[in-house]
């Protein structure tokens, strides 16, 4: 130990010079690593939200669907901003009933199904804009933005599309500002603390080191997760600023007692990294325990912040001293008295009534353990992005105009007939919260020539073998009440699993899924098919729940 500490010393100059050109791939790497704004890419891949999430995408091209609700506004100015819309690049089709009918046809002579899908309050309608790319797919989000521009007054795009591209904005514009605000915070408080006026810009050159050198080496792990960019910086500044008050400290202690600054600081490396080391080991195995959750944004955050723990405690040790020992003249110089309190009274009451002090906090855990119990707990990631934001505000309006607080697609078999698909609709319609339910058998019923249908209409609702039913619900996304729908929905496809053979029948509401994966339901097979409709269906990957 003490003849790396010597080595350290003897080659500060070489050590500074080294880390400044590390530095230089290390920021390389750290713009250069891709940032995935897609939180239902964490999820289990053998999970059947995964499955029909992947299944909507290769062959509905629907994972990447949106709606655009329109108030208010003439036809013919609508079909003229549907036709800019069909002209962006990765946008696959724009749907509208001008696809399928005259827009002369009156609204009154459309079937009851069309009519509350398509037309509601405030003189709305609604536009289904399908993209070509995944929902976050760097495509979709240039056509996002390029729609956003095309759209006319009193026009709301919703989807998740939207709802990623406007976190993307706001992920990459806030977050300068909060690292800067921590930064200000950190600086504050050593100002008030520290015995120097330069030694807290002399720490947060020394942390610049090690939070470069994570966010390059992030390039290794193929793509980090936005929410891992947005919390590692300012976590790997909390955590690691003690390492450099320790070792700055010993170093105060040690210049007292030696004949050189530089004797100093190899006593204080010394004594310093055995407390340093097992500090951080300990923080670097609660971060790494996150790689055992199944959700593997946890493993995306905890890799990322142990390595950030581990290379700040060898920049501590390595670079910090160097930097110390340069402008120790100049920490010297600006010396200051401190301006944080001693509390010497509150040290020696402490230690004078031990066992009260202990009495009293632990009674004290018990009224903040029950306020913990009645915190509640919301499983909605997107109810804590702000409300006025685009994507949020369209897809809020779905709901108020047209009744679409959730939307649920569902696949089955494309042998199902037109009669069954009908029993199956109808029934789903009964079902607590559920609103509407389309499907192309559902409007045309049996005997429907679907040759007569474009092309673009058919590629939506059936397609890869399977035939697409769209429910809308009423309850919000992450509710207890949507949960409790699932659940009544399960039944419908409960023994299905005895027929499928390769995959398990389940539910899963995509937009709560990342954080709770409670509407996950693997099919247990106890609940029995009561209709001879049900029993012919044989629903090969039943219900992805895509909330737009």
């Amino acid at each position: 130990m003490k003849k790396l500490a010597r080595a350290i010393v003897k080659m500060r100059r070489l050590i500074l010079i080294a880390a400044v050109l590390l530095l230089i791939p290390a920021a390389v790497g750290a713009i250069a690593t891709p940032i995935n704004y897609d939180i239902l890419s964490y999820l289990p891949q053998e999970l059947d939200s995964r499955v029909g999430q992947l299944l909507l995408e290769t062959d509905f091209h629907l994972a990447s669907t949106n709606m655009i609700t329109v108030e208010g506004m003439p036809t013919n100015e609508l079909l003229a901003m549907k036709a800019e819309i069909d002209e962006v690049p990765d946008v696959l089709n724009t749907f509208w009933l001008s696809d399928v009918l005259d827009p002369a046809v009156p609204t009154e002579m459309l079937p009851a199904d069309v009519q509350q899908f398509m037309f509601g309050k405030n003189d709305s309608t609604i536009l289904i804009v399908q993209l070509g790319g995944s929902s976050v797919s760097e495509e979709t989000m240039q056509a996002v933005a390029q729609i956003k521009k095309i759209l006319r007054k009193d026009c709301f795009f919703g989807g998740i599309s939207v709802i990623l591209s406007d976190t993307k904005e706001l992920v990459m514009g806030e977050m300068p500002w909060y690292v800067l605000c921590a930064v200000g915070g950190c600086l504050l408080v050593l100002f008030l603390s520290l015995e120097s006026w330069l030694t807290p810009f002399l720490f947060m050159l020394g942390l610049l080191f090690p939070l470069v050198y994570n966010f390059g080496t992030n390039i290794f792990l193929g793509q980090v997760c936005f929410i891992t960019v947005s919390l590692a910086a300012v976590l790997q500044l909390g955590v690691t600023m003690d390492f450099s008050i320790f070792l700055l400290h010993r170093y105060d202690e040690e210049k007292k007692l030696c004949a050189s600054n530089e004797e100093a600081m190899e006593n204080a490396i010394c004594k310093t990294m055995s407390s340093i080391t097992a500090s951080s080991l300990t923080t670097i195995a609660g971060f790494l325990a996150l790689c055992a959750m199944q959700l593997t944004l946890g493993a995306d955050l905890g890799i990322v912040m142990a390595k950030g723990v581990a290379l700040g405690v060898i920049c501590t040790i390595v670079i910090l001293p160097s930097l110390i020992l340069f402008f120790d003249k100049w920490v010297e110089k600006y010396r200051h008295r401190t301006f944080m309190p001693k509390l010497t009274h509150l040290s020696h009451f402490v230690s004078k009534h031990p066992m009260p002090v202990v009495v009293v906090f632990v009674l004290l855990m018990i009224p903040f353990g029950l306020a913990q119990s009645k915190t509640d707990i919301y499983y909605n990631i997107f109810a804590a992005l702000p409300q006025d934001m685009p994507g949020i505000v369209g897809t809020n309006k779905l709901g108020e105009d047209f009744g679409m607080m959730t939307n649920h697609f569902i696949l089955v078999r494309e042998e199902l007939t037109a009669s069954q698909m009908s029993a199956l609709c109808d029934e789903i319609k009964e079902v607590d919260g559920i609103t509407q339910v389309v499907s192309l058998d559902s409007i045309t019923g049996p005997g429907f020539e679907t040759e007569l249908l474009p092309d673009a209409l058919m590629n939506i609702v059936q397609n890869g073998g399977y035939k697409l039913i769209l429910a809308n619900g009423r309850y919000k996304s992450g509710s207890d009440a949507l949960n409790a729908q699932v659940d009544e929905l399960a039944p419908f496809w409960s023994n299905s699993k005895k027929s499928v053979g390769d995959f398990t029948c389940s539910m899963t509401n995509l937009r709560e899924a990342p954080l709770s994966m409670r509407s996950n339901k693997p099919c247990m097979g106890e609940a029995a098919l009561t209709t001879t409709a049900r029993q012919s269906m044989q629903i090969r990957q039943i219900v992805l729940m895509f909330i737009l």
